[in-house]
């Protein structure tokens, strides 16, 4: 028997609506549909091109709910959006690009202790892109970075659990054993090297 309560029924209805609210957004106009759909789809960690603060919203229907209306009220209404590379990688960021604190609002705590210790700036640049080009481009980064890191695990670890652990990644394909095979080896014979 399904539990029955005052707070239980507001939960439901609160469930309810935010899908309802997903879905309005997802068959909204072509700019906004396409990003909610590879939103949707996408096996890409969030933190990883959404700040800390907005990655969490992607978990549940509400908070997935909460992040849309944002970016739909940043992209169609008087908010603010950019998207931007910080070396190489594609974010979403809920800024205006000529605000005068832009790169603190743009980089994680990390990134700026990072900055601090190391005396470098990293490399941040305003995408030319519309809402429905984001996904392909962080997928495209996505899969560049992976390839980084299975050529890395497949020289240190082997191939067989290269290709193991990688296969959890809907972008992952074997061939990259070809296509990184110059990495693979290089970190094949580093790792060699090392244990000698």
């Amino acid at each position: 028997m399904a539990y029955q309560g005052k707070r239980f029924e507001e939960f439901e209805k609160g469930y309810r609506e935010a899908l309802a609210s997903i879905e309005r957004h997802r068959t909204s106009d072509k700019e906004m549909s396409v990003l909610v759909e590879w939103l949707l789809n996408t096996d890409c960690n969030p933190y990883g091109f959404l700040s800390e603060g907005w990655a969490g919203n992607l978990s549940s229907a509400q908070g997935f709910s909460s992040f849309l209306s944002c970016l739909h009220h940043a992209l169609y209404d008087d908010g603010d959006v950019t998207f931007v590379r910080v070396e190489n990688q594609p974010r979403i960021v809920f800024c205006w690009q000529h605000d005068d604190n832009f790169r603190d609002l743009v980089l994680s705590e990390q990134e700026k202790q990072m900055e601090a210790r190391s005396g470098a700036s990293l490399r941040v640049e305003v995408m030319d892109c519309s809402p429905a080009d984001f996904g392909r481009l962080y997928d495209e980064y996505n899969v560049k970075s992976l390839q980084k890191c299975f050529s890395v695990d497949a020289g240190r670890l082997g191939e067989d659990f290269a290709v193991k652990h990688y296969r959890k990644y809907e972008c992952f394909d074997e061939s990259w054993l070809d296509t990184c095979r110059e990495e693979i080896d290089k970190w094949k014979k580093f790792y060699k090297k090392l244990a000698e």
